[in-house]
């Protein structure tokens, strides 16, 4: 079973992950903070589902495969501490998987190269040596020395498989991967292996096998630590830090994500793992099958009375609150319905 934490970046999913590290049983890697981008990254693989289903074509698959193949040629080689690195940690083991994945997908080889290769036009010293001799000759070309600049890629790849063994082999390719990374375990808690937007397709490719929680939190507070409370941390702002633009994107972000099978998605607000722990611990376990038994660490990696400083972060600063109420006028059914007043630290804040 794989258990995965997601949210709309800030709003605190690790507190899942967190929270099922100290379940005896669920393996965790080891890997803290460390996040999976394989299947949302740009030109990752449900990059690579939309176009070999939304729009394959003669020209599609050659550049959407070898898009992918960089991608994850480029988190296998490059480490960026909470993500990718597979060659510093796993040697040769992911790129031999992803190729296996590829090779299962490409149905059709043809020598040559397609518009995706092309990148213009360049001067070529050899040609014009050619152009200069011909010209001799009487044979004169327009722009001497002048050629197609392109990819050294000289193979079109081609692909219509059905979908029945796209989501087989991917889900294969992905399964090995977290292989690759946790060994055998039966249960697994993944941070931040999928986004909410994604959340619609999954089962395609995990079955009832992974459950997620989405964990959301009071607009009021996201806004915040965007803006003021992660650049004291040296985090720079990842969403709008004009209120009015803020409240527009929120808006936008949360109308974007599809509907998603309530059986193997839930939502939880970050508020509740502080305000409301025991219930909240237990309507985790429930969601995923957890036995409460074997919560042997209780509050060892999430502790409510540390992660209340990342609670009503607008009360820190007074010139904050301004803000705070637009963003409750404009945003009032997002608002979480705190029980009581706090008002943390700026030094108390942590990135969860």
């Amino acid at each position: 079973m794989y258990y995965c934490a997601c949210g709309y970046c800030g709003t605190g999913s690790s507190a899942v992950y967190h929270l099922l590290s100290e379940y005896e049983g669920i393996a965790t890697g080891n890997l803290g903070e460390y996040e999976h981008v394989l299947m949302y990254t740009p030109h990752g693989i449900f990059d690579l589902e939309d176009t070999l289903y939304r729009n394959n074509s003669w020209h599609n698959f050659d550049a959407a495969i070898t898009e992918f193949r960089r991608e994850m040629k480029r988190l296998n080689d490059n480490d960026f501490n909470w993500f990718g690195g597979f060659q510093n940690r796993y040697g040769d083991e992911f790129m031999k998987l992803t190729d296996e994945f590829i090779n299962q997908l490409v149905q059709f080889k043809i020598p040559g190269y397609w518009s995706y290769d092309l990148k213009g036009w360049k001067f070529d010293p050899v040609q014009f040596g050619k152009d200069t001799v011909r010209k001799i000759q009487g044979y004169e070309r327009p722009k001497p020395g002048i050629v197609l600049d392109r990819t050294h890629d000289d193979e079109i790849l081609f692909s219509f498989v059905d979908e029945k063994t796209f989501y087989e082999a991917a889900g294969n390719y992905v399964r090995h991967y977290l292989e690759m990374i946790y060994g055998k375990e039966e249960n697994v808690v993944l941070n931040q292996f999928l986004v909410p937007h994604s959340l619609y397709r999954v089962g395609n490719y995990f079955g009832k096998d992974l459950k997620s929680i989405i964990v959301d939190r009071d607009p009021r507070d996201l806004f915040i630590i965007n803006k003021y409370v992660w650049p004291t941390k040296g985090i720079r702002a990842k969403q709008p830090t004009d209120v009015e633009a803020f409240c527009k994107f929120y808006v936008g972000m949360r109308k974007s994500v599809r509907p998603f099978d309530p059986e193997l998605v839930e939502e939880m607000q970050f508020e509740d793992f502080v305000y409301r722990y025991d219930e909240t611990v237990k309507a985790v376990e429930e969601f995923f099958g957890l036995d409460p038994q074997k919560h042997i660490a209780p509050k060892s990696h999430l502790n409510p009375a540390v992660s209340i400083s990342n609670t009503q972060n607008w009360k820190i600063n007074e010139e904050w609150q301004a803000e705070a109420d637009y963003i409750a006028e404009q945003l009032p059914e997002y608002l979480y319905d705190f029980p009581y007043d706090f008002k943390p630290k700026l030094e108390d804040t942590a990135f969860l």
